[in-house]
């Protein structure tokens, strides 16, 4: 499949939910670093160390991936505030120029 293809030479840590503890995992219990070489192991075996797991991990590396797209808004701008402390904490002009 055109998708395996792509997939293949992808760092499993680079996957969504694979760059922690279960990326090491898979990595060191399958002796694996890409999503091609996870490709070539079956996908009993897979299971039989990770058990349910296994099938998430099998699809993963073959770019399959069941998850809903979720709509990421972008942030427009960036606010900044100051707390102002009153009027009774003024005592200097100074102190009134930099709030502004």
């Amino acid at each position: 499949m055109v998708t395996e293809r792509f997939m293949a030479d992808i760092q499993i840590q680079k996957l969504r939910g694979f760059g922690g503890k279960l990326g090491s995992e898979i990595c060191t219990l399958l002796d694996v670093k890409t999503c091609g070489q996870v490709q070539q192991i079956p996908l009993e075996d897979i299971c039989g160390i990770f058990q349910s797991n296994g099938k998430y991990i099998w699809e993963m590396a073959r770019g399959i991936d069941h998850e809903e797209i979720k709509v990421r808004y972008t942030t427009n701008s960036i606010g900044s505030g100051r707390n102002f402390l009153g009027v009774d904490k003024i005592v200097k002009r100074v102190q009134v120029l930099c709030l502004f």
